[in-house]
């Protein structure tokens, strides 16, 4: 039998000495302790979730989730039954809850190898003839880990919230996870699609647009200079100019996770709601071969490739190749989606301490869907005819949205015979578009109600940048007395070099008719008049100590940043070139605790603040001091021992400082007129989250949220406040329901739904113009080929229909523009892994 490399500790052995190990361990049974401390003492707490049931069956669970060998002769377990084993707990303590009352302990042979035996017998093997034979059964488990897959829809453990591989019961604020499995299920074909279920996200306000992935956590987001991108990979932040944003397809992802509230103390600069952190698909260690083909409604047709395992016996390199190239018509008139993209990388193990993975991706979008933003009067508004959902503002000939970005880099760890763990995260960006855009001006005639003549206007931008962040991290792991510490120390930095030029806004535009629109129209080809040269970089040093006592975990972090952001704006017509450089440097902490209990429960507590830089200056000239925000949050999680299943219920009160307002003395002048503003608002935003995921018997998956959101503009100038922001819904709910067959007729069938609810929202800064909810449906098919025929092992069909009644509705409006939600879109994949 060939040499396997055991998942998640390296251990490598043959089977043909694991007979020799377990005789060892046997022969030294009196120097070994009989309760796992072995394990205790060199095996890191994990969360584990091992629902009651058949002993086999629970040490098989065990053995995947924990990633070690298991071997017991079959013997010893039948018709034993285990309590099962919830939360976060040392290996020891989890195998002597699933061995209770079965009469049977273990041993661990080596740190990634355990062998089950019966406390009478004294071994799990039995000897004749003067040798030992061997007769047991093997069971390997991968385990899951922060960066890796997740098996169904229940993740267990994530980097996003801590930079370490921490259970998700272990910490203090609220996360969302999206693995690869829910991402398929439901049919999600960009990112902030992929987060359409879950709590405390609120996505689609751009309404028709694909271009960019624009969310609001927990009320923050969404729009123009509030807006929130998903715009971290890997933990490293995709550093962008301020306009336009990258965008990254799904398919390359194995994960999406949102954290809610402020981040500051890990990531520096970052919205108070949160963020978005997608991680990349790895290198795997055993083959890995998928193609897929997807056809869909409006000649939609997409390719997918997926490869990836070992080159070489030993195992020391593996690989990962995914790509895909997509078309698509729209029902939005003349816009399409083209998309090339393709992610290979590389890991390098040469032993159990080192590893090197160099990560790669290149995407092309020759076009993607506009944003179509449209007047108030004649979508949200009576005054005039309804506008068609079909409309395009833009001309067939002459609108352009053309966007190549280019990521190389790479992950490297080493851990020193001390235990101590070196990290460097490094990606370098390289990001370039042409995007000629038109846009609605008003109405030609604003008084006669008949009149469907929109007056528009040209621009032209172009868009040229670099980037670079990297992230270097020193982690031990140490105790003081009974206290676990995880130590956590780094310093990131990220530096953005920027060009941009764009032209004036140009109304000699032929005017459009948007019921009956020409879409060939002669367009005066507009001058770039403008430039912006930006050198923007920050670097920020930090430290973590993640403390556990029994069955207490408490976390405190501490940050301190330094930015500057050096911009020219030019007159590219004059030549005449201004300069604005902006300091800000902040400081940012967070302390959280949690408590576990053993039926699963874990309560927690955290209070955690963000900085984000404030570009311009008051009347004086003085440049703004960084926005500020600060969150309290208490939650209750639960993992239960008897399911799959994770349950998050979470409430916060999250306030955003130095937000700027208008200047209330009309004597201060600025720009050649009263227009100053000073750093006084505030915007706060409470609530409550409720999230539940769960892997259920008998085929069933579920996904359910409910979110409550109470934001307000507590301070202002401008006589705004007690007004909702634009945009931000009160309550927002969704579930989603999955049920495979697993026996009979019907075996490797699966039918899905979901539905999907977004409360009403305000429209104007006044809340006089109220935006009414909506709730669409979802629908998905899925059929498994092998079930039924071996020799189809690894064909999957699967359908999936969004917005299945095909509801007409306003997605948002913000500042009299409206934005016409998604139309139904239908589309089929055929799969075939091997």
């Amino acid at each position: 039998m060939g040499l396997h490399r055991q998942g998640k500790s390296g251990v490598k052995t043959r089977s043909g000495t694991l007979a020799l190990v377990l005789f060892a361990t046997t022969a030294a049974g009196s120097l070994l302790p009989a309760h796992g401390a072995f394990a205790q003492k060199h095996a890191r707490r994990i969360a584990y979730s091992v629902p009651a049931g058949p002993l086999a069956a629970a040490l098989t669970a065990f053995g995947r989730q924990a990633g070690l060998q298991i071997t017991y002769r079959p013997e010893l377990v039948g018709g034993k039954r285990s309590p099962g084993v919830s939360g976060t707990v040392a290996q020891g303590d989890a195998l002597e809850r699933l061995l209770a009352g079965s009469g049977l302990a273990y041993r661990f042979s080596t740190p990634g190898t355990v062998s089950v035996f019966s406390v009478a017998a004294g071994a799990g093997v039995t000897a004749t003839g003067g040798s030992t034979v061997l007769d047991a059964i093997t069971v390997e488990g991968e385990g899951e880990n922060a960066w890796g897959p997740i098996e169904g829809y229940v993740a267990h453990n994530s980097a996003t919230a801590s930079k370490t591989d921490t259970p998700l019961i272990e910490t203090p604020q609220a996360v969302s996870i999206v693995g690869r499995d829910e991402m398929d299920a439901q049919g999600a074909q960009t990112v902030s699609e992929a987060l359409r279920y879950s709590a405390g996200i609120l996505t689609g306000t751009a309404g028709n647009q694909t271009r960019y992935d624009p969310v609001y956590v927990r009320g923050f987001g969404g729009f123009a200079s509030e807006a929130t991108y998903t715009d971290f990979i890997d933990g490293l932040k995709m550093v962008r100019d301020g306009r336009i944003a990258t965008q990254v397809d799904p398919y390359l992802l194995e994960r999406v996770e949102a954290f809610k509230g402020p981040a500051s103390v890990l990531y520096g600069q970052a919205s108070p709601g949160g963020f978005v952190n997608m991680v990349s698909k790895r290198p795997t260690e055993e083959p890995l071969r998928e193609v897929e083909l997807q056809l869909g409604l409006r000649e939609k047709a997409q390719i997918g490739v997926d490869f990836g395992g070992p080159l070489n016996e030993d195992g020391s390199l593996s690989y990962r190749l995914t790509g895909l190239a997509r078309y698509a018509e729209s029902w939005i008139d003349v816009q399409t989606d083209e998309r090339f993209a393709i992610a290979p990388s590389l890991k390098w193990q040469p032993d159990d301490a080192t590893s090197l993975t160099l990560l790669a991706s290149y995407q092309h979008d020759p076009s993607q869907f506009n944003f179509v933003p449209l007047e108030v009067l004649g979508t949200l508004l009576p005054g005039k005819p309804k506008v068609p959902l079909s409309f395009f503002d833009g001309d067939a000939d002459w609108s352009e949205f053309n966007r190549r970005q280019l990521h190389l880099g790479y992950e490297f760890e080493h851990e020193f015979d001390s235990g101590i763990k070196l990290r460097q995260n490094l990606r370098y960006q390289r990001f370039k578009a042409t995007t000629k855009e038109l846009t609605i001006w008003g109405f030609n005639d604003l008084d006669d109600p008949s009149s469907t003549l929109l007056d528009r206007a040209s621009i032209y931008f172009l868009h040229d940048w670099d980037g670079l962040s990297t992230d270097t991290q020193l982690q031990a792991e140490v105790d003081t007395g009974p206290i676990e510490h995880t130590l956590l120390a780094g310093i990131d930095y990220r530096h953005l070099w920027a060009k941009r030029k764009w032209s004036n806004y140009d109304t000699t535009v032929p005017p459009i008719d948007y019921l009956d629109p020409d879409y060939n129209q002669p367009i005066p080809e507009p001058v770039l008049a403008k430039g912006l040269d930006t050198s923007n970089w920050q670097v920020g040093l930090y430290a973590q100590d993640q403390m556990s006592w029994n069955d207490w975990h408490f976390t405190a972090g501490i940050r301190y940043d330094w930015s500057r952001d050096d911009t020219k704006n030019i007159n590219l017509e004059t030549g005449e070139k201004t300069r604005v450089v902006t300091d800000a440097n902040a400081p940012s902490w967070r302390v959280g605790l949690v408590r576990e209990f053993a039926n699963g429960f874990a309560p927690y507590f955290s209070y955690s603040t963000s900085f984000e830089p404030a570009y311009g200056e008051d009347w004086l000239g003085r440049a703004f001091k960084p926005t500020t925000g600060q969150q309290f949050e208490v939650g209750l999680r639960w993992q239960p021992a008897e399911i799959d299943a994770s349950v998050t219920l979470s409430a916060f009160h999250l306030a955003k400082q130095n937000v700027t307002t208008a200047d209330p003395n009309p004597s201060h002048i600025c720009d050649g007129g009263p227009y100053c503003s000073v750093q006084t608002g505030e915007v706060r935003s409470r609530g409550l989250e409720l999230e539940a995921k769960a892997n259920l018997a008998y085929g069933w998956d579920i996904v359910g949220s409910a979110t409550y959101w109470d934001v307000e503009i507590t301070k202002d100038n401008d006589g705004y406040v007690g007004k909702k922001p634009n945009a931000v819904p009160e309550y927002i709910a969704a579930l989603w329901l999955n049920h495979t067959v697993e026996d009979g007729a019907f075996e490797g069938l699966g039918l899905g739904g979901g539905v999907r609810y977004v409360g009403a929202t305000w429209g104007d800064r006044q809340n006089t113009q109220r935006v009414p909810g909506f709730a669409l449906f979802d629908a998905a098919l899925n059929y498994d080929f092998g079930k039924r025929n071996p020799n189809l092992d690894g064909l999957n069909l699967s359908v999936n229909v969004r917005n299945l009644f095909d509801k007409e509705y306003i997605a948002a409006c913000d500042y009299g523009w409206c934005q016409y939600g998604e139309r139904r879109s239908a589309f089929a994949t055929l799969k075939y892994k091997w």
